[in-house]
């Protein structure tokens, strides 16, 4: 844990966060330069390496600080509480897609190589934990599903598959929108609770 880091207020944190998530994500980790780093968070070059002792230190502490907060944000939440499917994937869109309103910039930055399984070059332990965040994702979804619920002439695994690529495009479309919209985390709250009826709609397609 980098104590020095959070004991700065807030918004410097803030800032010094969006500016290298941004350039690690605009960049490949070798192009990356501390320089615009600096730049866009408004301090000194100095400052940056006095909390995080190189580029390397820091391109690690926004890999751990990132997989906090997704536990936090919503892989920590119980939706896995339902076996009904749909209802599960209901709720991990809206946590997911709340989380990237409040932090879209650090959402980014893990799309560049976390679902890519490319974790050679990091720490034994960071890899170990960015692994171990996979398959909690994918227990969260996956285990007690009521299989049940399921129509009996689609095999259970095409329907599971078929129900995540609608939900997939919706994030998609939903994410795309914020960008140009810039919406707030209520916007997005109202947006889900607006498709309701199309949820009804699926559950007359893929369930009994």
């Amino acid at each position: 844990m980098n104590e020095a880091f959070y004991n700065l207020e807030p918004e410097k944190q803030k800032r010094i966060l969006q500016a290298a998530y941004k350039e690690f994500t605009e960049n490949t980790y070798n192009n990356a330069s501390t320089n615009q780093i600096v730049k866009k968070a408004g301090i000194g070059k100095g400052m940056l390496f006095y909390y995080f002792g190189s580029k390397e230190e820091l391109y690690y502490f926004l890999i751990e600080y990132g997989l906090d907060f997704v536990q936090k944000s919503y892989l920590g939440e119980p939706i896995d509480a339902t076996g009904d499917f749909i209802e599960r994937c209901t709720l991990m869109s809206q946590l997911k897609t709340k989380a990237y309103v409040e932090a879209p910039y650090l959402f980014e930055f893990f799309a560049t190589f976390y679902f890519k399984d490319n974790f050679a070059d990091l720490p034994e332990d960071l890899a170990k934990k960015i692994k171990d965040m996979q398959q909690l994702a994918q227990h969260k979804l996956y285990h007690n599903l009521d299989r049940s619920l399921f129509r009996d002439d689609i095999p259970p695994e095409e329907v599971i598959k078929m129900i995540q690529w609608i939900f997939s495009g919706y994030e998609k479309e939903l994410t795309s929108k914020l960008k140009e919209e810039n919406l707030s985390i209520d916007s997005v709250l109202v947006a889900f609770d607006e498709y309701e009826d199309f949820l009804a709609t699926m559950k007359k397609i893929f369930y009994k």
